[in-house]
């Protein structure tokens, strides 16, 4: 399911969806696109951003680094990445 406008350009949108990821061993349950600055492509320092939802067997994790981070609490992890290049699907 797609919530908002999810044609470029667009400044934010919401998918939300329900599936298991075999491989990373997490259940992801959504995310969420949003453009910030002028927009991505653009040579006013745009960029498109996303923010994703899953659930996963850890306690407590984290990982930091320049365009993304992301957090595990309680089995509850938030994923966070920037592209300064283009739009993220």
């Amino acid at each position: 399911m797609v919530i908002g406008n999810n044609t470029a350009p667009y400044k934010m949108f919401a998918n939300l969806f329900c599936r298991w990821d075999k491989q990373a061993k997490m259940l992801r349950m959504g995310r969420l696109v949003y453009c910030g600055g002028s927009g991505p492509g653009t040579n006013r320092g745009g960029y498109s951003a996303k923010l994703s939802l899953a659930i996963c067997p850890r306690i407590l994790s984290w990982r930091f680094s320049r365009d993304d981070w992301e957090v595990t609490l309680l089995g509850v992890r938030l994923h966070h990445k920037k592209s300064h290049g283009g739009w993220i699907a």
